[in-house]
């Protein structure tokens, strides 16, 4: 068993699962990025968050699919050894 392998149906298989076990994750940054971008030097304020604030979580949800949906299913066809690298492939192909 030095060597196993998994098709591209047992990983889209995972998608799911790995899902539902980081969705906390996801919300409470999402929340952190929510309050992080309503701070201003007055303050907090709803008014300013909504253009940069948007766009912020819209970029952490689009990182977190990214990182449990795309990198997953093309992991043995990435060029990089290293799974930092393979992810930092699939996160600029989003961005």
């Amino acid at each position: 068993m030095r060597k196993i392998t998994f098709s591209f149906n047992d990983r889209v298989k995972l998608i799911p699962n790995d899902f539902m076990y980081g969705k906390f994750y996801l919300l409470g940054a999402m929340a952190v990025i929510f309050l992080i971008s309503g701070l201003t030097s007055k303050g907090f304020s709803y008014k300013d968050f909504s253009d940069e604030g948007g766009r912020a979580i819209l970029n952490v949800f689009f990182a977190y699919l990214s990182g449990i949906v795309i990198t997953p299913m093309l992991l043995p066809y990435l060029p990089a050894r290293s799974f930092s690298l393979k992810g930092f492939y699939t996160g600029s192909l989003i961005f």
